[in-house]
């Protein structure tokens, strides 16, 4: 017998989120610039923390498809904003891609443009259904 964890008049209801939607989206970007500083390899793109990306501040780590047949490097991806608050990610093993090149960001339908904000007059991104 499964013992009762509320009593019988209690409605639970869930918000499922990332659970449900999360593998739904996936984020196109564009490289927008590169840079090596200090050894570590830089990867500029087109969105960052403040466009949609704020969840990675919070430890959701995203993966990332670039179509690139490069030799694979370690890169710290970041934002466009120049803020040093804008870094998405450090040690993403990508191949190396070339300025104008898209970054697919899987996973990312849960709260990206829910979070997106105009930050430094960079445009929330723009949602496309298939």
């Amino acid at each position: 017998m499964i013992p009762l964890l509320f009593p019988e008049d209690i409605q639970v209801q869930l918000e499922p989120g990332r659970a449900v939607v999360g593998d739904a989206g996936v984020f196109v970007t564009s490289v927008i610039g590169k840079a090596r500083r200090e050894n570590v390899n830089w990867l500029y793109i087109d969105v960052g923390v403040f466009n949609g990306l704020m969840e990675s501040i919070g430890g959701i780590k995203y993966k990332y498809i670039v179509g690139s047949r490069a030799e694979t490097q370690k890169w710290t991806i970041a934002g466009p904003s120049c803020d040093s608050f804008d870094v998405i990610a450090h040690e993403v093993e990508l191949p190396e891609p070339m300025i104008g090149d898209h970054l697919l960001i899987l996973s990312s339908g849960a709260y990206t443009i829910s979070y997106a904000s105009e930050f430094n007059g960079f445009p929330v991104p723009k949602t496309i259904l298939i």
